[in-house]
Protein backbone atom coordinates (compact mmCIF):
# COMPACT_ATOMS: atom_id res chain seq x y z
CA UNK A 1 0.00 0.00 0.00
CA UNK A 2 1.11 3.54 -0.66
CA UNK A 3 1.46 6.09 2.11
CA UNK A 4 -1.75 7.92 1.16
CA UNK A 5 -3.75 4.68 1.21
CA UNK A 6 -2.67 4.18 4.82
CA UNK A 7 -3.74 7.73 5.68
CA UNK A 8 -6.90 8.07 3.60
CA UNK A 9 -9.02 4.99 2.98
CA UNK A 10 -11.56 6.59 0.68
CA UNK A 11 -12.79 9.73 -1.04
CA UNK A 12 -16.35 10.02 0.31
CA UNK A 13 -17.50 13.11 -1.57
CA UNK A 14 -16.21 15.60 -4.17
CA UNK A 15 -17.99 18.82 -5.06
CA UNK A 16 -17.08 21.90 -7.04
CA UNK A 17 -18.77 25.24 -7.48
CA UNK A 18 -17.94 28.66 -8.83
CA UNK A 19 -17.63 31.44 -6.28
CA UNK A 20 -17.19 34.25 -8.82
CA UNK A 21 -18.02 35.05 -12.44
CA UNK A 22 -16.01 35.65 -15.59
CA UNK A 23 -12.99 34.12 -17.30
CA UNK A 24 -10.94 34.25 -14.10
CA UNK A 25 -13.71 32.79 -11.94
CA UNK A 26 -12.70 31.12 -8.70
CA UNK A 27 -13.69 27.50 -8.28
CA UNK A 28 -14.04 26.03 -4.79
CA UNK A 29 -13.56 22.30 -4.39
CA UNK A 30 -14.73 20.49 -1.27
CA UNK A 31 -13.74 16.90 -0.54
CA UNK A 32 -14.68 14.54 2.26
CA UNK A 33 -12.03 11.94 3.09
CA UNK A 34 -12.43 8.85 5.28
CA UNK A 35 -9.64 7.55 7.49
CA UNK A 36 -10.61 4.75 9.86
CA UNK A 37 -13.61 6.12 11.83
CA UNK A 38 -12.84 9.73 10.95
CA UNK A 39 -14.32 11.79 8.10
CA UNK A 40 -12.72 15.17 7.39
CA UNK A 41 -13.53 17.97 4.98
CA UNK A 42 -10.84 19.57 2.83
CA UNK A 43 -11.23 22.73 0.77
CA UNK A 44 -9.32 24.36 -2.08
CA UNK A 45 -9.88 27.59 -3.98
CA UNK A 46 -8.25 28.66 -7.25
CA UNK A 47 -8.96 29.81 -10.79
CA UNK A 48 -7.54 26.43 -11.89
CA UNK A 49 -9.89 23.55 -11.04
CA UNK A 50 -7.10 20.95 -10.95
CA UNK A 51 -5.17 23.13 -8.52
CA UNK A 52 -8.31 23.59 -6.40
CA UNK A 53 -8.79 19.82 -6.30
CA UNK A 54 -5.20 19.14 -5.24
CA UNK A 55 -5.37 21.86 -2.59
CA UNK A 56 -8.60 20.39 -1.19
CA UNK A 57 -7.13 16.87 -1.03
CA UNK A 58 -3.94 18.11 0.66
CA UNK A 59 -6.01 20.16 3.10
CA UNK A 60 -8.00 17.06 4.04
CA UNK A 61 -4.88 14.88 4.40
CA UNK A 62 -3.27 17.52 6.64
CA UNK A 63 -6.35 17.50 8.89
CA UNK A 64 -6.14 13.71 9.18
CA UNK A 65 -2.44 13.92 10.07
CA UNK A 66 -3.11 16.63 12.69
CA UNK A 67 -5.68 14.40 14.40
CA UNK A 68 -3.46 11.29 14.37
Amino acid sequence: NSLTNNICERLVNYSIHSVSDGNDALGEVTVKLKSKDLIVTGRGLSTNIIESSIMAYINGINKILEMA
